[in-house]
Order: C-alpha cells, then structure tokens, then sequence
C-alpha cells in the first residue's frame, strides 16, 4: 500500500511578470498556497512520514518569498517570476533537503483562480 501525504503552507508576495496579459507587466500582490505531496510505502508506528517534519522543512525553503518583490530574488535574475517557476525553485530545494523523500507534485497558486501543478 502506497500513501501519499502533502503539506500546505501560505506565502505572500509581489511580483510583475511578462509574455502575458498586459496587466501582469505592473508589479501586483498575491497570496497563493503551497502544497507539497509526497510518496511512501513506507510505515514505522502508524506514521508514513511526520507531518510537522514536512512542514518545517518547507518553511526554511518558502521564506524566501514572503513579502518579497520576487523579481529582485537571485532565482529570478533570468527567469520570469510565475507558478511554474516557483514550483521548479521549491521542487529543487526540496530535494536537496530531502533526497531520501519523493515529492510527487507541487501546487502552486490562487485555489480561486487557477493553480499549476508541477508533477
């Protein structure tokens, strides 16, 4: 039997992006949600994988971002600051934090108006 646990965390941020509509040129806030899943065939005591392990873990790599200008970040000196990028960043972090977990996906976004999954 396989579980797959997520974590969630909340982050706020200011950014502009370009290649799309004209009204993401201007600097503009958001607050999106993070979801972090992760597979495990693994159970020690009834416990797949510690949740408030998790949940650390994915603070240290998503304070970064809150109340930040995303576009002055070093991660995106080159690359446009949206979703999908966001998840390549955390994704990447994850794993060298933990290289011994699978993250499965990764959403990013505004549950109201759109997320990506990075998967």
């Amino acid at each position: 039997m396989r579980y797959e646990v997520y974590v969630v965390k909340k982050i706020r941020f200011t950014h502009s992006t370009h290649g799309s509509r004209e009204e993401f040129l201007e600097p503009h806030s958001h607050e999106w949600k993070i979801k972090i899943y992760f597979l495990t065939d693994n159970i020690k005591d009834g416990i797949s994988i510690d949740f408030t392990y998790l949940s650390q873990e994915l603070d240290e790599v998503v304070k970064v971002f809150n109340d930040q200008y995303l576009n002055s970040l070093p991660f995106f000196e080159d690359k446009n600051p949206t979703a999908e990028n966001i998840a390549i960043y955390i994704f990447n972090k994850l794993k060298e934090k933990l290289p011994h977990l699978h993250i499965s996906k990764i959403d990013v976004g505004d549950e109201e108006m759109g997320v990506t999954v990075y998967f």
